[in-house]
């Protein structure tokens, strides 16, 4: 199973401060820009929380609920201040 998260920066408006967004093909999700994290650690936290809306976090095989291996982002070529994450689970670990 693979997941691709988008995250991206949204500027201050008149009336909310600088936001960060991340978004997939179930759904999205916007957080208040958090300035004790950097850029990245911003973007990351966008998606992990993303992933743990949805319930994501871990799945289940044979009955026992094992974690993500873990995901990658990297700013895309197009906008800077957006990340692609890609979450995958091991698939040695399943039995097809």
């Amino acid at each position: 199973m693979r997941l691709a998260i988008e995250t991206k920066y949204l500027a201050s408006t008149n009336h909310r401060g600088p936001r960060v967004k991340a978004s997939c093909q179930a759904g999205s999700i916007v957080l208040a820009w958090d300035y004790a994290l950097n850029s990245e650690d911003n973007h990351k936290r966008a998606a992990r929380e993303l992933i743990c809306k949805w319930g994501w976090d871990q799945i289940v095989i044979d009955g026992e609920a094992r974690p993500l291996r873990g995901y990658c982002g990297a700013p895309t070529k197009s906008n800077p201040a957006a990340y692609v994450f890609v979450c995958a689970v091991d698939y040695a670990e399943l039995e097809l």
